[in-house]
């Protein structure tokens, strides 16, 4: 009988241990955010550019930032998550009473040329409702390069490949010796190339390079610039003030799309 008395108490105890241990194990969650009855709803406005690239002489940039309940005049905090040290950004946006959207100026310094940088805004979670639909949003990542690319014609752009035509943009920097086309085909993936900018001699600045074209069965799209030298597949024809480029259009490591003709015609200088 004391042998079962025992195991029972044995058992017991040893359930008594899992039960302290599973305790031990429950990891206290925060409750999820619950606006309050009478928030402004701020919000990021969807026409700020994630992406700004401005003059080396340039060294601030102004960021807009819009509320819902426009009744009374206002000030909402602001917290910013700056890695390199470079931003200084104020401490709260102002409304006044009856104003939708305010401007905060977020300045800069030391930045290097051609160096991307990036900062993270977050806005005061008390006067915000994530579950209410705006056109923004309550986080921000902002990231600015100084640089000297300045537009030096404008023209239109004629992909073969696409199969489209649009105004496009010629730029050129001093600092690099180099032109470029703007997002040229997406947003934020640019096409330089080496010219004098007269004579027929053109040459792509990398071998290859991405152009934003995520294809949904092969991913990024490459494109290739042919240009070798006595052989007229990528030249500046004076006659007709055309840029014209033989591009092939790759998948790295599996095959091609084939090469077509992208042109560009200078129209106004």
């Amino acid at each position: 009988m004391k042998k079962y008395l025992k195991l029972l108490y044995g058992a017991m105890g040893l359930v008594g241990l899992l039960l302290t241990s599973c305790s031990e194990d429950i990891v206290d969650r925060e409750a999820s955010y619950v606006p309050g009855d009478n928030v402004m709803q701020v919000y990021f406005t969807a026409a700020n550019p994630g992406f700004m690239e401005v003059e080396p002489v340039v060294n601030s940039v102004s960021i807009e930032i819009a509320r819902q309940e426009t009744a009374a005049a206002a000030q909402v905090g602001i917290m910013s998550y700056d890695t390199a040290g470079v931003f200084t950004v104020p401490e709260f946006v102002s409304f006044e009473a009856g104003e939708e959207i305010g401007t905060i100026e977020i300045s800069f310094a030391d930045l290097e040329v051609f160096e991307s940088y990036m900062l993270r805004l977050v806005l005061d979670e008390s006067e915000t409702n994530p579950y209410v639909e705006v056109d923004g949003t309550q986080e921000f990542v902002l990231r600015v390069m100084q640089s000297d690319w300045a537009d030096v014609a404008q023209g239109s752009y004629y992909s073969d490949f696409f199969e489209d035509t649009w105004d496009q943009a010629l730029q050129y920097s001093v600092l690099l010796d180099r032109y470029r086309f703007p997002s040229v085909w997406f947003d934020g993936f640019h096409f330089e190339f080496l010219w004098d900018g007269e004579s027929a001699d053109v040459a792509p600045f990398r071998a290859s390079f991405p152009t934003g074209y995520d294809h949904p069965t092969y991913g990024m799209i490459y494109a290739e610039v042919a240009s070798e030298p006595g052989v007229e597949d990528s030249y500046y024809d004076a006659a007709e003030n055309q840029l014209v480029f033989d591009v092939g259009w790759v998948v790295p490591g599996l095959g091609s799309f084939g090469n077509f003709p992208e042109i560009f015609t200078i129209t106004s200088e």
